[in-house]
């Protein structure tokens, strides 16, 4: 026993030495080892634009949360539109700002910046204005964010083909927030009218729908719904739908079309 004492003692000198010379060893690695600084500051860049997106994002939803009307059984759409109306400007110029954040990553959105700059600010003048641009992407959000990009620009589509057609109003935001003027759920797409908030509560989605709607109103993509004029989720079974030609299903919607000019309430899911 006293033999082993005595080995004991005589290593422990020897592995202090060895954990000294390591230690040494590992500091002037570190020491020399150069500082690899890349000379590429895309990453510093994009991290930038993210945070400057994000924050002029939020600023949006919060103005656009603040223009709300407190959902109510006696609140009618019409009192919403009227409180809408009267702080579009402000809307809007927040809607520029990140649309503006955007448009660095997505050249697309760059007609939408334009049309604002020249004073189109207002529903009715054209596809390429920043209010449509708007209603457009709310209604995608609400409508369809859970789908695909294929899903969504099947919607967005049919909201163009009620704009060409002479049953429906003439401008997107007009067809979006159709009906429901005195009564709840009695408009063409229900978010518009549940009594719930609009605001969009989250931000990746939101921001695709906003790039999908720049995509469509430019006509960068095709129709992949023949014409429809209506759709409704493919769980629904609306009355409707008999009197209506079956097209395509796209996603988690079946779209259809009709030679009928009247148009037919509740249409969306």
């Amino acid at each position: 026993m006293t033999s082993f004492n005595k080995q004991f003692t005589c290593l422990i000198p020897m592995v202090i030495s060895l954990l000294i010379i390591g230690g040494v060893v590992y500091v002037q690695g570190f020491v020399k080892r150069p500082l690899l600084i890349s000379s590429d500051t895309s990453s510093y860049k994009n991290a930038f634009i993210d945070q400057q997106t994000s924050d002029e994002e939020s600023e949006f939803l919060d103005v656009l949360s603040s223009t709300e009307i407190t959902p109510s059984a006696t609140t009618t759409n019409i009192a919403k539109q009227q409180q809408v109306s009267v702080n579009l400007p402000q809307i809007l110029n927040s809607f520029n700002s990140y649309v503006k954040s955007l448009s660095g990553q997505y050249n697309v959105l760059a007609p939408y910046l334009q049309s604002h700059n020249s004073g189109e600010q207002s529903d009715g003048e054209g596809v390429y204005s920043l209010s449509e641009l708007q209603c457009m992407a709310l209604n995608l959000y609400f409508e369809a964010r859970g789908e695909t990009s294929a899903g969504q620009k099947a919607v967005a589509h049919v909201v163009l083909n009620r704009v060409h057609h002479a049953g429906f109003p003439k401008s997107v935001c007009d067809v979006v927030k159709q009906g429901g003027q005195d009564k709840r759920y009695h408009c063409q797409f229900s978010w518009w009218c549940d009594g719930l908030s609009d605001k969009p509560g989250n931000k990746r989605s939101w921001r695709q729908s906003v790039i999908v709607a720049a995509e469509v109103l430019l006509e960068k993509t095709s129709d992949p719904t023949n014409g429809a004029l209506w759709y409704h989720a493919d769980y629904a079974s609306p009355y409707w739908r008999r009197s209506m030609e079956k097209g395509p299903t796209i996603g988690k919607h079946i779209f259809y079309s009709s030679k009928k000019t009247r148009p037919i309430l509740s249409a969306s899911t």
